[in-house]
């Protein structure tokens, strides 16, 4: 006799109005919901409320990315959700250079329409593959509720010249906040950061972070490491190189990673 659990199926809905103030201010009202197991709710991972953006749309910038075609195609890029318009571009390769992009981390994603079909094409980006425009300024706020509980964000990043930022983000909810400043240098092929976060919930989770990415030709190497003060076998170092075929959509890595006690490995290929 065997049996087996099927995980219930999850449907995610989002409602949203954008009211564009000035050039450099926005407001949205904004609302995730998700029915699970035939219940509707509100979704727990993200606020629904307002988000108030001000300042330069675009302070993020994402060097480089090559996208491959081997026929013509149409392309329709897609920017952490916000959809640009759709261009048609000839076989071979699209380079995009300069991408605007809204945060520090995220996901661009390609739609591509050809003779063969339609595909979409990903790409996640963090803080170590972005620079920040000089002078720029973007700050971004939100409040509402996340689940059934009340909660607020604030992030910002100056940029003091074409490769050199600052950056901080707040967070709350009831009997909970936490905070962490960053600075970071950034150029075509090498980014280096440092980071100080603290919990009010977790004072003892108080952490410095440092991270170095080097980029050369079709490899990336980078590291980083995390130190805990007050509970230092939670700190860690971790090591990861890979390889990207130009054009040819293979990917080769290794990681690492060691905490107090202990170390990890793992190799992948795509």
């Amino acid at each position: 006799m065997c049996s087996s659990d099927l995980a219930a199926p999850q449907v995610e809905a989002q409602l949203g109005a954008v009211y564009q103030v000035s050039p450099r201010l926005t407001v949205t009202a904004q609302a995730y919901a998700q029915r699970v197991e035939g219940e509707t709710r509100l979704n727990d991972q993200r606020i629904s409320g307002v988000r108030i953006n001000w300042g330069d749309a675009r302070a993020y910038r994402l060097p480089l990315w090559t996208l491959a075609l081997p026929l013509d195609a149409e392309v329709r890029l897609r920017v952490n959700g916000d959809d640009l318009p759709p261009v048609r571009v000839r076989a071979g390769q699209l380079i995009l250079r300069n991408v605007g992009v809204n945060a520090p981390a995220g996901t661009l994603q390609a739609v591509i329409v050809d003779a063969t079909g339609e595909r979409t094409e990903s790409r996640g980006y963090g803080p170590g593959d972005v620079l920040v425009t000089a002078h720029a300024l973007a700050v971004q706020a939100e409040a509402g509720v996340k689940g059934r509980a009340g909660a607020a964000t604030l992030n910002g990043v100056y940029g003091v010249t074409d490769r050199w930022s600052l950056s901080g983000e707040a967070q709350w909810q009831p009997g909970d906040w936490q905070g962490q400043l960053g600075a970071r240098y950034a150029d075509l092929s090498y980014s280096a950061g440092v980071n100080v976060a603290y919990r009010s919930a977790r004072p003892q989770d108080t952490a410095l972070t440092g991270d170095v990415t080097l980029l050369r030709d079709e490899w990336r190497l980078s590291g980083a490491a995390r130190l805990v003060p007050l509970n230092l076998r939670a700190s860690s170092v971790s090591a990861s190189a890979g390889w990207a075929g130009s054009g040819s959509g293979t990917t080769v890595s290794v990681t690492a990673q060691a905490t107090p006690g202990q170390a990890q490995y793992a190799a992948g290929a795509s």
